[in-house]
Order: C-alpha cells, then structure tokens, then sequence
C-alpha cells in the first residue's frame, strides 16, 4: 500500500510539474512573438530614418555642389 501511495504522489508531482512548464513554454513563446515583433518594427523604422538621412546627406552635398560652382562662376 505505501508502494502504491508512493507511485501516486510521484505521479502527481510529475503531472503538476509537466502543465506548468507547458504554462511556462507558452508564456515564453507568447513574449518572444512579442519581442520579434518589436524587433521587426525597430528594423523598418531604422530603413527608413537611414534612407531618410541619406537623402538629406545627397540633397545637401549636391546643395554645396551648386554653392560652389556658383562661387566660382561669380569671382
């Protein structure tokens, strides 16, 4: 009898263990999506600020491209 109460209460510690890992795994797969998710946003937005800058980066070298031939055609 103390066999069978024993083979019952490991059983029960290994079922109550097993939901709350698979508890556990959800919740990190749940905030992991969420990460990936904020990480692929932060991606797209760092595009386009860089494609953004260097727009204004070739729009002002080609602003002193034109101040300079201008200065030279003036003196």
């Amino acid at each position: 009898m103390a066999d069978s109460r024993t083979v019952f209460l490991v059983n029960t510690f290994i079922t109550h263990t097993v939901l709350l890992l698979n508890n556990f795994s959800a919740v990190c797969e749940d905030k992991l999506a969420d990460v990936h998710l904020r990480i692929l946003r932060l991606e797209a937005t760092t595009t386009l600020l860089e494609s953004r800058l260097d727009s204004v980066a070739r729009s002002r070298a080609e602003a002193g491209e034109y101040f300079l031939h201008f200065s030279i055609f003036v003196c």
